[in-house]
């Protein structure tokens, strides 16, 4: 009898489970179908905003209207990067800046990322919309963008401006994300580069972009690594807790 009674309370307990996983999957098929039916809503009132636009500007700020809500999703970001590209109607690039813009400002954002890097070489001839775009990498933090930021930071010598701007770009980005690989190009810009003409420029912004990053007012390399040595675990602890 007493094997019997816990047979049958180890069954109810199992349909209890059951039953609460379904309700969970229910929950879940449920929560899918509002966030696409509320993506859906989002492209068709920014298909109507587009359409009714008349002006490059008036459609730059549909553009910038388009992701700034609640509703996050893949479609709204594939929808800004197709303005990424130059356009023949575009000389100014009005529409390539603005999404570029909001980009940026979806941090963290891995499609976002990758839309933002793969439009950084359409641009080598203009060096603004290169810096809108940089600018775009650093607020979305992804670490992807990290080494292409530093990579026009060493081009320091043929394109000051740009190295300039990728620096301050850094500068957006979390310490967990950047600040090593920033260090470690400061150094070798000190040890390697310091005869330059931008040299002086380029690296009091990286310095710059340091003390953003970490609050603090640290002066040389060596104060900002023994306060990363500090302060690592503690950024990183804070960066997993985000991502839960």
């Amino acid at each position: 009898m007493k094997q019997y009674l816990a047979a049958a309370a180890m069954l109810v307990s199992l349909q209890a489970v059951a039953a609460a996983q379904s309700d969970t999957a229910v929950d879940e098929t449920k929560a899918a179908k509002q966030h696409a039916e509320a993506v859906d809503q989002v492209l068709a009132d920014f298909k109507r905003s587009w359409s009714e636009a008349k002006t490059l500007n008036e459609k730059a700020k549909t553009l910038r209207d388009l992701a700034v809500g609640e509703v996050r999703d893949p479609r709204l970001v594939r929808t800004l990067g197709r303005y990424l590209n130059p356009s023949a109607g575009d000389p100014d690039f009005i529409l390539p800046a603005a999404a570029a813009e909001n980009l940026g400002w979806l941090k963290g954002d891995p499609v976002a990322a990758g839309l933002l890097a793969g439009a950084l070489g359409n641009y080598k001839k203009v060096p603004r919309v290169q810096m809108a775009i940089m600018s775009a990498m650093g607020r979305n933090g992804s670490g992807s963008l990290v080494p292409l930021l530093l990579e026009r930071v060493r081009d320091l010598a043929a394109n000051p401006e740009l190295a300039d701007s990728a620096a301050a770009a850094l500068g957006d980005m979390p310490a967990e994300t950047a600040l090593p690989a920033l260090l470690k190009e400061w150094g070798e810009l000190n040890r390697k580069r310091f005869k330059e003409t931008a040299f002086p420029t380029v690296t009091t912004t990286l310095q710059a972009s340091a003390r953003k990053m970490t609050g603090t007012t640290c002066v040389t390399i060596a104060e900002f690594e023994t306060w990363w040595t500090r302060n690592a675990q503690q950024y990183a602890a804070s960066a997993n807790a985000v991502k839960k």
